[in-house]
């Protein structure tokens, strides 16, 4: 009899904890379906991205020409150049990048309006850009904002075709661009392509996600990471399925909107930046036969992204690695990720719920086996680290894994279980 007895408390413990489980599971899920936990999970994610982001082996393969403080401040002091700088003096920055043998140069500056130094100044950098056939230029896509309604006719039509995109549209939700803002005729005609510079950075206006491209009068346009890839590699086919877009042999992530989780590669300056004055001192050094202050094969075969970093030219955008991060800097993440095939893919939402119920449930279990206030504490030190080792192995694995809907159900699993305890079986010593 003694036997059975203890039989039946220990499967009515059981029961009171796989209850506990399932009630703490369902609350926890029902604030996490309807997006509730959504602010407190974006800061988790960013832990786990300045806990654990690492380059990868394409970001060598990268360098950033920045025009910095430093490069302002030389142009005044040593040029009496205020800003606006004359286009003409990008020039070098190009020159020298024809020279080192680039696989692209992209250029995140937007050139939409005629140089106040007049047309001779547009026409002196579409010279240089067109010494390089691998030039990027920016075009900004808007749904309120630029001149544009219609594809213009000085601009040819990008030569980037997505395999499947008309089915994918009808099911998707993209952004619906309406206007767009292109560079000056001379500087569009002279590129070898345009990417556009329009994200949309999260609701709490951190920037994780980029879209690879996107439509504008029924053609697609590549974000400015999309299309410096696409100007090294041309013949890259490209092909979009429900959630991937596949370029060439890379098979990546996308939501809904088109849009991928970036995979930061760590603080800004991670990848390897050059300061604009130092490449245009270089260029001009060896034009002069001189020796340059950088040398070429710093730049040979690698994707370069020119930018802005100085804090008065406002391109500087919150990421998760940092609170002040060149918007420059987030397209050389993405192009990271297209060379690397590596952006994050998100859990499904019924596997959040799955593994959460799971989790939930093994927690409840093991309260109902343990007795004594330091076996207590050992499973409830146990079970609420549980999930954060669980979500930075997904992130080892690349996937964002929802961290604080896991935490909740196993919080208020074991809240619950001590509550249904103490109430079933009375307060009792705990030794």
């Amino acid at each position: 009899m003694d036997f059975q007895r203890i039989l039946r408390k220990g499967r009515s413990k059981l029961g009171q904890g796989l209850l506990a489980g399932v009630a703490g599971a369902l609350v926890a899920c029902a604030f996490f379906l309807p997006g509730r936990m959504d602010h407190w999970e974006a800061k988790t994610w960013d832990w786990r991205v300045n806990l654990l982001a690492k380059p990868s082996a394409a970001t060598p393969k990268i360098r950033l020409i920045m025009l910095d403080q430093k490069s302002l401040d030389w142009a005044k002091e040593e040029n009496g150049l205020g800003w606006p700088w004359p286009r003409e003096v990008y020039g070098p920055i190009i020159e020298f990048c024809r020279r080192a043998g680039v696989k692209s140069l992209t250029f995140d500056v937007l050139f939409t309006e005629p140089s106040r130094y007049g047309v001779a100044d547009d026409q002196a950098l579409a010279l240089a850009i067109k010494s390089l056939p691998c030039f990027v230029a920016a075009v900004h896509l808007s749904k309120t904002e630029g001149s544009e309604n219609r594809w213009p006719a000085f601009a040819s039509t990008p030569a980037l075709t997505i395999g499947g995109l008309e089915r994918w549209l009808a099911e998707a939700e993209p952004n619906a661009f309406s206007r767009a803002s292109f560079p000056v005729p001379e500087i569009t005609a002279a590129s070898a392509g345009l990417g556009n510079v329009h994200m949309n950075p999260d609701a709490d206006n951190v920037y994780r996600r980029a879209a690879l491209f996107d439509v504008f009068d029924g053609r697609v346009v590549p974000s400015l990471a999309l299309a410096g890839f696409r100007a090294a590699n041309p013949g890259a086919k490209l092909k979009i399925d429900a959630g991937y877009l596949e370029i060439g042999d890379a098979r990546l992530a996308i939501d809904e909107a088109g849009r991928a989780i970036l995979n930061f590669r760590g603080p800004s300056g991670t990848h390897k930046t050059y300061s604009a004055a130092a490449v245009i001192q270089s260029e001009l050094r060896l034009q002069n036969h001189e020796p340059s202050a950088i040398a070429l094969d710093e730049f040979k075969d690698a994707y370069v992204l020119f930018g802005f970093s100085a804090p008065g030219l406002y391109d500087l955008r919150p990421a998760p690695v940092s609170g002040v991060y060149p918007g420059v800097e987030i397209s050389a993440t993405a192009l990271d990720n297209i060379l690397a095939g590596d952006f994050f893919r998100r859990v499904p939402v019924s596997g959040v719920v799955l593994i959460t119920l799971m989790l939930a449930l093994i927690a409840g279990a093991a309260t109902s086996r343990v007795s004594g206030i330091f076996k207590s504490v050992g499973v409830y030190a146990f079970f609420i680290c549980a999930p954060v080792v669980l979500c930075l192995l997904a992130y080892r694995l690349g996937f964002w894994m929802p961290l604080v809907v896991q935490e909740a159900a196993v919080v208020m699993t074991l809240f619950a279980a001590g509550m249904i305890y103490y109430t079933t079986e009375g307060r009792q010593k705990l030794f």
